[in-house]
Formats: structure tokens, C-alpha cells, sequence
């Protein structure tokens, strides 16, 4: 998900000396505040500036998504749009006509040179999945939550998890599934779109669950890795003896 919040607004608090925080900015948006709750509730996200999209950093891509560099968004989520610039209201209003999820948090009755955008605001408006700040509302949008700890999110897409005990679980993939993997100390993984797995390490290994069911299963604990290339596992642990057994049902 993108966080994008308004600039423009950030900086204006006047006449209202009440939204005037420390650094003179408008402390009563709590932008950092909401991107956070976000995130802890399992949606991760990127918070950037409009200025981004003034500079044109940000942009629409031609498969409709909002994309900055290599990275492109799945939905979208517009905190504090008062004052919002033209670049901005183009952004807007070309993402959700390409059928983007759109989320807001506050309205936009005059641009950055004080002309009334009402009409162009309504309209824009009007296609936005949800028009207020509410985190349970998110799952409108489709995004699944990432439902872990002890763990983060790598550039790759795979997740790494440390200090694990007994079992780690993470969901994936659009539907949510649920791998659950048995080791202690480390363990990463890698899944495709639709939640299957592509890679896996993990030290004193013994067991990896998909919704439940043992896909790969060993005799006893070892170091092992994994890696599922057309269909085909490639698995290496660490056996000396080579005594120990793996069992697979990918």
C-alpha cells in the first residue's frame, strides 16, 4: 500500500493557531500517526509527500498502478488533500479511472492558489473505496494483511524471521494462506503471488506446514534450504552422515 499525504496541507495550519505544532507545521493531521496504526495492524506501506508527484517521481504506470522507481503500489490510501496542486488532482483522478483503489482521509474544497475544486474533488471522491480514516475499512481495498512477528519484509518479497522458538508462522498470497514453520533460531522464506512457496532456509529445521498440511518434513532437526524451481525441490541440509531422511509434499 502508498501513503501518500498532501504537503500543501501539512504546511498550512493558518488561521487555525491550534493545528500549529513545533515545526510549524499542521500537528492535528497526525500523518506519521496513521501510517503507523497501518502498519501494525498488519498492512505494510510506503508514506511519501505529494511533492513526489509534483516532481514527478510518482506516477501512474501503464497497468494503472502507482509506481516510484522499480516499485509499483497495489492501492492507495490519500491523507490531507486541502490545497491539493493540479499534479496532484491529475494523479488522482487518472488513478481512479483506471479502476485504482482509493482511500482518503479529509477533503478538498480550494487548490494550492486558492481556486474552488469542488467539482473535480466530488468527482474524484466518488470512485474512492472509502472516504474517512477507518483501518478495518483496508480490507476493502484487498490487501491482505501481513500477519507476523519476529520478522521483516526483504526488497525481494521474502521474509526473514530471528529468535524464533519451537514455530514461526506467516500468512501469504492473495488468499491468505498460512505457512507454519517448525525450527528454532532463523528462518527465511519466499513465496509466489498466489502464496506458494519458492524458497526456504531455516537452522534446526524440522517441519513445514501449508494451511495446516506437512509439506516438508524431516527425521530430525537439521540446518536445511530449499529452493523450488518449475515445480522441482531442491533441497540441501546439513547431514554429514547423510542419515537423515526428508519428506516432501509440494
Amino acid at each position: 500500500m502508498l501513503v501518500i499525504f498532501g504537503m500543501e496541507e501539512l504546511a498550512n495550519w493558518y488561521p487555525d493557531t491550534l493545528k500549529r505544532g513545533m515545526m510549524v507545521i499542521n500537528n492535528s493531521l497526525k500523518i506519521e500517526e496513521k501510517a503507523k496504526k497501518l502498519w501494525d495492524a498488519g498492512y505494510l506501506n510506503a508514506l511519501v509527500p505529494t511533492d513526489l508527484i509534483a516532481d514527478g517521481r510518482l506516477k501512474i504506470n501503464a497497468d494503472g498502478k502507482p509506481q516510484i522507481q522499480n516499485h509499483e503500489f497495489d492501492a492507495v490510501l490519500f491523507i490531507a488533500p486541502q490545497y491539493a496542486r493540479k499534479s496532484t488532482l491529475d494523479f488522482l483522478k487518472s488513478y481512479v479511472d483506471k479502476g485504482g483503489k482509493l482511500m482518503l482521509d479529509g477533503v478538498a474544497t480550494r487548490d494550492f492558489d486558492g481556486r474552488d475544486i469542488s467539482r473535480q474533488w466530488n468527482e474524484i471522491q466518488a470512485k474512492a473505496i472509502c472516504k474517512s480514516f477507518v483501518v478495518n475499512d483496508i480490507e476493502k481495498s484487498g490487501i491482505n494483511k501481513r500477519e507476523f512477528t519476529n520478522g521483516v519484509l526483504n526488497e525481494d518479497g521474502s521474509f526473514t524471521f530471528t529468535g524464533i522458538k519451537d514455530t514461526q508462522t506467516l500468512k501469504s498470497g492473495k488468499n491468505g494462506d498460512t505457512f507454519t514453520i517448525k525450527c528454532n533460531g532463523l528462518a527465511a522464506i519466499k513465496t509466489d503471488e498466489n502464496g506458494k512457496l519458492e524458497k526456504l532456509v531455516a537452522t534446526d529445521f524440522s517441519s513445514l506446514t501449508f494451511n495446516g498440511k506437512t509439506i516438508i518434513g524431516v527425521d530430525q532437526p537439521t540446518d536445511i534450504s530449499v529452493v523450488i524451481t518449475g515445480g522441482k525441490a531442491d533441497i540441501m541440509m546439513a547431514d554429514k552422515n547423510k542419515t537423515n531422511k526428508v519428506s516432501t509434499s509440494l
